[in-house]
């Protein structure tokens, strides 16, 4: 799980949010259960406005907590934070929650191992040894501590799923990566890919390559924000 605090990355986590128009699931101190919500406004850098909850009883007990917790799940990240109520409006249209913006939020992929993708701008490249003893180098598209997905414009003659193909790749110029991979997916149309997982790849190759798909995934962050 990773804890985003830097406020541009908050703000730009949260504003997908929005866009994708989640449930919210708000959890309030001292009560059982949960109550839904979405997020309305992101006003400024300075706080956020939530919809009614339902069901309606939570009103009272929110504005008497003074604080919440919120949880959304965004296309297979959970994203979560603990905030305070700077106020809160109820009338006969329903009621509205102005919270303050968090000053951390958790973010965190459901799957096992976390999965960044890969822009082409970024020249990461693998060379994949097909069926035949040929080499390829073909372009990484995504990559966690379990697989990779490949990008290639070239033929890749003789693949088939459930084959197991040595490759090799460069995390960073003093970093590099030998290991085995099962295809798992073929893609032809409309852009090739090749999916699959790592096969007896070393513990400590696992952690770089973990901790590699970290860094993505903060870079991309950092550059959405801008």
């Amino acid at each position: 799980m990773d804890q985003v605090k830097f406020k541009p990355q908050i703000i730009n986590v949260l504003k997908r949010v929005q866009r994708a128009r989640c449930l919210l699931k708000v959890m309030i101190p001292g009560h059982s259960g949960t109550y839904n919500s979405a997020l309305l406004h992101i006003d400024g850098d300075q706080s956020l406005t939530l919809d009614e909850l339902q069901p309606p009883a939570g009103h009272a007990a929110l504005m008497n907590a003074g604080q919440c917790r919120v949880r959304a799940e965004l296309k297979g990240v959970t994203v979560s934070f603990t905030t305070n109520v700077l106020a809160g409006e109820n009338d006969p249209r329903g009621a509205l929650y102005h919270l303050a913006l968090p000053d951390r939020l958790s973010y965190r992929q459901r799957r096992k191992y976390y999965r960044s993708p890969v822009a082409l701008s970024q020249g990461i490249r693998v060379v994949l040894q097909l069926p035949g003893g040929d080499k390829k180098n073909v372009d990484l598209y995504d990559i966690s501590g379990g697989g990779l997905a490949l990008r290639h414009k070239c033929a890749l003659p003789g693949i088939k799923v459930g084959d197991i193909l040595p490759c090799h790749f460069e995390l960073d110029q003093d970093e590099c990566i030998d290991c085995e991979l099962e295809v798992r997916f073929l893609l032809r149309e409309p852009s090739p890919r090749l999916g699959g997982r790592f096969h007896q790849i070393t513990p400590a190759h696992r952690r770089r390559i973990e901790r590699f798909a970290r860094r993505l995934e903060r870079q991309a962050l950092k550059q959405q924000a801008r």
